[in-house]
């Protein structure tokens, strides 16, 4: 169960080995490079909401039901992507249907080992996004390979095809322990409502600005490598293969500290670090070894967000229903993937450089640390009816 569950989260994060078709799909179909990244853009979008509706198939079908649907939406729009001559049916077929097969594929692996290893919750969440975090490492030397020999169009057709397989297959091995109905209808009735509580917006706060802290590192690595440091293209994209690697291992790591020494001081150092690292070590990365240094602890850090997370959830809101309760609290990261890279852009267009940028998310890491207390229920106006 656990080795289909990274199986699938690996052919879902190929998505963002999306710039491996960017080139060859302006050289062959004529769009421009605007045109082919707005094609990513909607499928990150249709990612975050679709998985909002999976997330209730998931509660009330099942894991292998749900990851089964993702696995033929993704399949299903990648080989249409492939198949398409007009830049809208792209945008349908890559942007829409194959961004709601990775919605609803992304819900089912987490929630399937979250709810069989307790004990270990933050480290099979973060196994689980490790298999995400590493689709790029397969898929972009793949695809290469396959473009250079069949050309992009068949190439996208015959990933799709896999896809379609892979995930398919895979999900028929997930399923869900027993729980007792007692538990479960409880659970039910309280979950209905966790946006109500002070709990979840604490949570969906945190984690709005741990993602959109890493994801402005990493998406802007290498130009900030060149600005902050001078240093050339080539040195800087040296640097930035490390950061997949780097993210990794902080999914991995941060579980584990988290199972070890308690979610809350696990959470509560990322932000210490992000803080000290974006207003301090890169704010003084004048050489490439304090910045090289600087890079890769946002993405330590970036991937330590994206493992506690779902154990979060699930240690505060229980299991019966994690599949939506889960999806809300990642709306955030759709929030941050979609608004922070403009207005990072409008930052930089404005001022002519990232350290504002820098300052931002900074002082609101340093603010999330600082303000940081273990988790209770807090009462709310419309909230009455729910207990400490």
């Amino acid at each position: 169960m656990v080795i289909a569950a990274i199986l699938i989260q690996v052919c879902l994060g190929t998505v963002y080995a999306f710039s491996v078709f960017v080139n060859p799909l302006k050289e062959t179909m004529g769009w421009s490079l605007n045109q082919v990244s707005l094609a990513f853009t909607l499928c990150l979008a249709s990612f975050t909401v679709f998985m909002n509706v999976a997330g209730r198939v998931q509660d009330s079908k099942g894991p292998r039901v749900t990851a089964t649907i993702g696995g033929l939406l993704l399949g299903c729009g990648l080989i249409w992507s492939g198949r398409v001559s007009s830049l809208l049916g792209f945008y349908l077929a890559y942007g829409v249907i194959a961004g709601a097969g990775i919605g609803f594929g992304y819900v089912a692996p987490i929630s399937t080992l979250v709810q069989w290893f307790p004990e270990r919750k933050a480290l099979m969440s973060g196994l689980a996004v490790f298999g995400f975090g590493a689709g790029p490492l397969v898929l972009a030397p793949t695809a290469t390979y396959l473009i250079g020999l069949y050309g992009v169009n068949m190439t996208l057709t015959l990933v799709g095809v896999a896809f379609l397989l892979l995930v398919s297959g895979s999900a028929q091995f997930l399923s869900l322990p027993q729980q007792k109905g007692a538990k479960k209808a409880a659970e039910f009735e309280y979950k209905q409502s966790i946006w109500q509580t002070g709990n979840f917006w604490r949570l969906w706060l945190y984690f709005l600005i741990g993602a959109g802290a890493g994801l402005m590192v990493i998406s802007q690595a290498a130009p900030l490598a060149q600005e902050l440091a001078g240093l050339s293209a080539t040195e800087a994209a040296g640097i930035v293969g490390l950061l997949a690697l780097t993210n990794g291992l902080g999914r991995l790591l941060w579980g584990y500290i988290a199972d070890k020494f308690g979610y809350e001081r696990a959470i509560a150092f990322i932000f210490a670090l992000f803080s000290l690292d974006l207003l301090l070590i890169l704010q003084l990365a004048v050489n490439q070894w304090l910045l090289s240094l600087g890079l890769l602890m946002a993405a330590f850090c970036f991937g330590g967000v994206l493992a506690l997370m779902p154990a979060l959830t699930s240690k505060y809101f229980g299991d019966a229903q994690l599949g939506r309760n889960y999806a809300l609290v990642f709306s955030a990261y759709g929030v941050a993937g979609v608004l922070g890279p403009m207005a990072i852009s409008t930052i930089y267009t404005r001022t002519g450089g990232y350290m504002l940028a820098l300052w931002f998310y900074g002082i609101a890491s340093l603010l999330a640390w600082l303000s940081f207390r273990p988790f209770r229920t807090i009462r709310l106006p419309m909230n009455k009816q729910f207990k400490s």
